[in-house]
């Protein structure tokens, strides 16, 4: 669309009228743009002030040439009588720059011809304080400023913001000291094993307090999971939902017989994982041992199986150790949350900012501030005695390759350390951890034996009720309950 402009000047000779009309022809024919102006109206006889509002209002560009005689009309330093459009078409701008000033300080453009100077501008267009456009000859090259702005055509073109720099905060306490790594350590062992020991579950009153809110603690609702190895994870297929055909029991305890149900499902997935048919496949290992047995642990599960209160159960654990006097530190990372506090970051293609300042921000710890926290975790981590419990990598969506990427790096500058990393089934085959020390393992279902156990804890500590647990198990026992029983098996759905 080409640019109108609006040339306001004052008839002050007859050289003056005749450099301005060169300069608006100069405009026409070789800056592209429609610039217009009285002499090109006169032979109309238009009502001049309706016209000179006109111009002044269609206008995208006003541009005031000055001149000695223009600044005495604007400034009205002359008879009213002299030079009435001037001062007229000056009043109009002044109005109109009252009612936006922000809007018309870019639009009216102090113009200063070849023989002329600043001192022919107004004083309300600032010429002093303000861009004053000198053309120097009637020349693309002379005018170029001017034609730039009416353009839009910037000289200078700012290069694209890229992500912001990581940057450590400047320590704000005295060095980390043995001594104070040691205190650090503990206050945030005391805070974190209390925060993690125990589970929020709402809704789980009866019918006189329905909307009931317990805290379960873990220790007390503790059963231990099984999981098998996945030597080769990406052809591995998920074990739950898989049952087999007949799910009848004949007699037995009620463990026993719920332990029948799911062993024949069991044999089923066994042979799937394995890509055989044969029953005898290996039972598992328990997922403690699979912990303790892999510097880099990759744990897979269906919702519900467990890996979360894994992860804050072997926090909590660790942070007790620490406490009785251990030293190695457990970090607990959601790592949907940290991506989210890195969203700005990570969506301008730059990587996440350090875990231990995360983890830091996460857990308030009295007597030591952010960066003190930070600081010893980071100690932790350098001397390789730093646990890394990062969950639930299914949940962190559209920057997933670059968090992976972060904690790869993460990783590798900080060897020696253990790290666990939990995920859902699905997906994670398409963006697995690339960490070729990882080992792999997929939580099973729990076994009768499991279940019954887990049942009994659960009614025990929210209901201090052992016969609403046996009545449960029995039910569930019962080969019409197969879909219960699926979902039995998994603790936490």
């Amino acid at each position: 669309m080409t640019t109108r402009a609006f040339v306001s000047y004052a008839h002050e000779s007859e050289e003056h009228i005749a450099a301005v009309r060169r300069f608006v022809s100069f405009l026409r024919t070789q800056g592209g743009i429609d610039a217009r102006y009285d002499l090109a109206a006169e032979h109309e006889r238009p009502d001049w002030p309706v016209w000179m509002a006109e111009q002044t209002r269609l206008a995208d560009f006003v541009l005031v040439v000055a001149s000695r005689a223009y600044r005495e009309r604007a400034d009205r330093l002359v008879p009213h009588d002299e030079g009435r459009g001037v001062q007229y078409e000056a009043a109009i701008m002044r109005e109109l720059s009252y009612q936006n000033r922000p809007g018309w300080r870019g639009k009216v453009l102090p113009v200063v011809l070849p023989g002329q100077s600043r001192d022919g501008v107004p004083d309300f267009l600032l010429p002093y304080s303000s861009t004053v456009y000198h053309v120097t000859s009637l020349t693309v090259a002379g005018a170029e400023p001017l034609l730039r702005v009416l353009l839009d055509r910037p000289r200078h073109v700012p290069e694209p913001i890229g992500p912001a720099p990581v940057l450590a905060p400047v320590p704000t306490s005295a060095p980390l000291t043995e001594a104070r790594y040691r205190r650090v350590r503990t206050r945030y062992a005391e805070e974190v094993a209390d925060a993690w020991r125990s589970i929020r579950m709402d809704n789980l009153g009866d019918a006189g307090d329905p909307g009931r809110i317990v805290r379960l603690p873990l220790a007390g609702l503790h059963v231990a999971l099984h999981a098998d190895a996945e030597p080769d994870f990406q052809r591995a297929r998920t074990l739950l939902g898989q049952r087999a055909a007949d799910r009848g029991g004949d007699g037995g305890t009620v463990e026993e017989r719920i332990g029948a149900l799911v062993e024949r499902g069991g044999k089923l997935r066994d042979a799937t994982l394995a890509g055989t048919e044969d029953p005898t496949a290996d039972a598992g290992v328990p997922l403690a041992d699979a912990v303790a047995r892999h510097r880099v642990l990759v744990v897979r599960g269906a919702p519900g199986s467990g890996k979360t209160v894994l992860c804050q159960r072997l926090g909590a654990e660790l942070a007790e150790e620490l406490k009785r006097g251990g030293d190695r530190v457990p970090l607990r990372v959601r790592l949907a949350d940290y991506a989210a506090a890195h969203a700005d970051a990570l969506a301008a293609g730059g990587a996440p900012g350090p875990l231990p300042e995360f983890v830091a921000r996460s857990v308030p710890v009295p007597g030591a501030s952010p960066a003190q926290v930070a600081a010893m975790l980071t100690a932790a981590l350098e001397r390789g005695r730093a646990v890394v419990l990062l969950d639930g990598l299914d949940e962190v969506g559209a920057h997933r390759e670059a968090v992976l990427e972060a904690v790869v790096e993460f990783d590798g500058r900080y060897p020696g350390n253990r790290l666990l990393v939990t995920s859902r089934v699905a997906g994670y085959a398409a963006a697995p951890l690339p960490l070729p020390d990882a080992a792999h393992y997929l939580i099973r279902p729990m076994a009768g034996p499991q279940i019954g156990a887990f049942v009994r804890n659960f009614f025990r500590e929210v209901y201090a009720d052992a016969t609403r647990a046996e009545a449960l198990l029995a039910e569930l026992a019962e080969p019409h309950r197969a879909a219960a029983l699926d979902l039995a098996s998994t603790p936490c759905t």
